[in-house]
């Protein structure tokens, strides 16, 4: 796995969200430090997601939250620490919740169908759109998106795509 980060972590990708939330928060805890060590020597964000202790422990200053962490988080005044944060969104009323809790970006989908998703259909780029004219920060599609669907995504108006089966099937170079 951390191979792998390294490899993601060694092309052009923005940031990385280390999205691992089936592990035990120690077990987490300790591949997160790997982690920021390999995105801190090729000069990539990594985003921590969901373990806020854990993300505290690290003094990490990125975290991606469920909209519903977000809102409990946010109302028991726990995230003043963190520079930025990030949420994901399945609605119009997400995002404007979202912006209202503070968030600085979000992500948004699922955009097209994926194997993440089995069976659930792509809420697809109008919706999208929809999203982002919402709010004023910047919204990432998420969701069986790829490099070439990218003129797409962001011909909506998004600020960009998140992509995983993709990255997670690079080659070394």
């Amino acid at each position: 796995f951390l191979a792998q980060v390294e490899i993601i972590a060694a092309t052009n990708v923005s940031a990385i969200v280390l999205r691992e939330k089936d592990l035990e928060e120690t077990v987490y805890e300790a591949l997160a430090k790997d982690c920021i060590t390999l995105c801190t020597h090729y000069n990539k964000k990594l985003i921590l997601h969901f373990f806020l202790e854990s993300a505290h422990r690290l003094n990490h200053p990125y975290i991606q939250l469920s909209l519903s962490q977000l809102e409990t988080y946010r109302k028991a005044g726990l995230l003043s620490d963190f520079a930025q944060i990030g949420t994901s969104v399945h609605s119009v009323d997400d995002v404007r919740l979202a912006e209202q809790l503070g968030a600085d970006y979000v992500f948004a989908g699922n955009i097209f169908e994926t194997d993440c998703k089995k069976g659930l259909p792509g809420r697809g780029l109008e919706f999208l759109e929809n999203v982002c004219k919402e709010v004023d920060i910047p919204v990432y599609a998420i969701g069986g998106i790829t490099a070439e669907k990218m003129p797409q995504i962001l011909g909506t108006g998004a600020a960009g795509g998140c992509m995983m089966s993709g990255f997670m099937q690079l080659k070394e170079k």
